[in-house]
């Protein structure tokens, strides 16, 4: 409380009692985020939607990017039948997963799914876990919370680019793989750059001079050339083409 005091006995059945007042530490305001919301998000496919399996990886890795990159998170994220494909070894949204479990989301697989698809053995984020678990996680999901106080963002630069059809950011993937560039593909930043449903290459910003010389010289047709920055959970871009 910012006080102390002492106690002096002068006769018997007489006290005095010195009080002093110190300074008053405040209590520090912190921004306390609500990282985790009470939401357990099932996954039974490693596709996304029913008609085009190409089309339906592309999306179930657009949204896992997205779950990984919007705050609050799930508590829980389940993965049963063809949907444990996504937690083993060889899987697109992998990194993505990884992150999610190391941010506190509890990864799920089905162990039934498993054995069946013979591949628990590549199993590589989340736990194993039955019928009885599933159930009680989508009946009731889990209310995991957590505070983090005073953390501070980390600042990460990379080069974007952006394409005016799902068809040319495909084209856009292989040509960045025949040049042996390092990228990722995710959703189009939609309040940073587009509000179209799309898809875009993030890469490492180094490259940024290299992919401007390819796009002037007629190898890449992009909507969009951008420096684009994370800080925590906020982006910004500039545009440079």
């Amino acid at each position: 409380m910012g006080y102390s005091f002492s106690v002096d006995k002068t006769k018997e059945n007489e006290y005095y009692i010195h009080i002093t007042k110190g300074e008053v530490q405040e209590e520090p305001n912190v921004c306390i985020p609500d990282t985790f919301k009470d939401m357990t998000i099932a996954f039974s496919s490693d596709t996304m939607g029913k008609g085009n399996d190409e089309l339906g990886k592309i999306l179930i890795k657009s949204f896992i990017y997205t779950v990984s990159e919007s705050t609050p998170y799930p508590s829980t994220m389940i993965f049963y039948n063809g949907g444990v494909r996504l937690t083993c070894e060889g899987s697109q949204v992998l990194d993505d997963l990884i992150e999610l479990e190391k941010e506190g989301v509890e990864i799920i697989s089905c162990g039934t799914c498993l054995d069946f698809l013979n591949i628990k053995d590549k199993l590589k984020v989340g736990s194993i876990s039955n019928m009885y678990t599933i159930y009680e996680k989508l009946k009731k999901p889990s209310n995991k919370y957590n505070n983090r106080v005073g953390i501070k963002m980390k600042r990460e630069e990379y080069g974007l680019l952006t394409f005016k059809s799902t068809h040319l950011a495909l084209q856009g993937e292989q040509i960045f793989k025949n040049n042996n560039l390092v990228f990722k593909t995710i959703p189009t930043p939609p309040r940073e750059v587009s509000h179209s449903c799309g898809l875009a290459l993030l890469f490492i910003v180094d490259d940024i001079d290299k992919v401007e010389d390819m796009v002037n010289e007629g190898f890449l047709n992009i909507d969009g050339l951008y420096k684009f920055i994370k800080e925590g959970h906020k982006n910004t871009a500039e545009r440079i083409l």
